[in-house]
This record gives C-alpha cells, structure tokens and sequence, in this order.
C-alpha cells in the first residue's frame, strides 16, 4: 500500500535535532512519506553552542526570508527536508508590536505554505507549531496539531486576536495534541476545543546502546568513580554549567 504524504511543520529547526517536533517526525516518518519543512532558526545560537555574534539574530532574520525552496532527503533518517523561506516575528514585533507582527508574519508564511502543499500534495498537514507560525491555508486537508510548550498567561495567546485565530484553527484540525495535562484543560477552554495529552518520550533505545564499559571508562575519565551522578534532561541552552 503506497504510504500517504504528510507536511510536518514543526515548532524549530534547531540543527542538533533534540527536539519534540524532530522526534515526533522521525516516528511518523516510519508510517508515511514524510516532508520536514526547515529554515534558518536563531535558537541555533543556544542549541547548537554557536560564538554570540553581534546582530547574530537580524542577520538569521533576513537570511531565512530569501531563502530558496529546495528539497532533499535526510542524511540518516528515511524522510525529505524541505528547505523554506521563513518570516519569524523576533525582529518585527519591536517596531509594529506582537499583534501585528504575527498577523505579517503568517500571511507571509502561509504565501509559502501554498506553494509547497502545490509542490508536494500532501494529504496531511502535521503543524507541530500550535499554528504559531503556519496558518491554515488548505482545510481540504486531514489537520492534525501539537503544541509543544505549556500555556502561561500574560504571553501573546492571551490577546483576543490569538483567542480567535487559535479558535478557528484549531477547531479545523482533525486532532490537538499537547505536552501536560494541565495545558489540555487551560487550551481546551481557551480556545473552545479539545486537546489530549501527549507527552514527551525518551530515546530508550538509544540510551541501553551505551555499554557498561563506555559508562566505566568516562567515570574513569572524570574521577567520579566514588560519587553520585545526576542526570539532566533537557535542552542545553538552560543549563546552569556552574551547577
């Protein structure tokens, strides 16, 4: 049976991939024939441990707006990055403020998103974003959604346009996901619809690949033989080295 094609638009394109939205597409990617729209993301600064650089962010800014669409196929894994212009609101909420910054922002991306889903002809549209940045362009399609951060109010999903927007779009997709139960029950009333909880996962396989021996010689290494070690998991960017 020929698989369907799915769009995943995820949250981030961070390039070291430790991400919900790059897990969630790896695991789907097994199931269907599987897009991962990308661009040139400033969080690679924090996760990707690059050099501050002055105006680091403008210049990102700029660079994922004229970015050409091109498609090619993940070094390791078995699904198609699609390479894509992005407009983000970091620079553009300073000078037209958040309202009208995300309001730009999505009319621009959903002028590019129509011409992917022209290119490619998905069947599904996976907007691992919460509709954050993509807007619904093509409700013909099966929608699902994932958002992948908890609801705190005082942030922009508070104001009456987000309240709106959030409303009609996710009321369009077929299925909502999202990271705590808690958040579930806050969106469920915020935006008049349903969520489930699905939550973060771990790299099970990955972590019993590490033999005993591996684990032995870096205590070794480090001289903590005798002492009790903690595990972190999480992003590094919010690592506290001194700790």
């Amino acid at each position: 049976m020929e698989k369907q094609t799915l769009l995943f638009l995820p949250a981030d394109a961070i390039l070291n991939e430790i991400s919900r939205s790059f897990y969630i597409a790896k695991g789907l990617s097994e199931e269907y024939n599987l897009y991962f729209l990308s661009w040139d993301d400033p969080q690679n600064r924090d996760f990707s441990h690059i050099r501050y650089k002055k105006l680091y962010t403008l210049k990102t800014f700029i660079k994922s707006l004229f970015t050409r669409v091109h498609i090619y196929k993940h070094p390791k894994y078995n699904y198609h990055i699609i390479k894509a212009p992005k407009m983000s609101i970091m620079i553009t909420h300073r000078f037209l403020g958040v309202v009208n910054a995300l309001k730009l922002s999505r009319f621009f991306n959903g002028f590019v998103l129509k011409k992917i889903i022209a290119k490619i002809s998905p069947q599904i549209l996976f907007y691992a974003d919460g509709f954050d940045f993509f807007p619904i362009v093509d409700d013909t399609k099966i929608i699902i959604a994932d958002v992948q951060d908890d609801f705190s109010t005082g942030n922009f999903r508070d104001n009456k346009y987000q309240q709106k927007y959030g409303s009609f779009c996710f009321n369009k997709s077929k299925k909502n996901y999202i990271v705590t139960e808690a958040a579930a029950v806050k969106l469920s009333k915020h935006y008049k619809t349903s969520f489930e909880f699905l939550p973060n996962g771990a790299d099970f396989n990955g972590l019993r690949s590490i033999s005993q021996n591996q684990i032995n010689e870096l205590k070794d290494r480090l001289k903590l033989s005798n002492k009790i070690i903690i595990s972190y998991i999480g992003g590094r960017a919010w690592v506290d080295n001194n700790f």
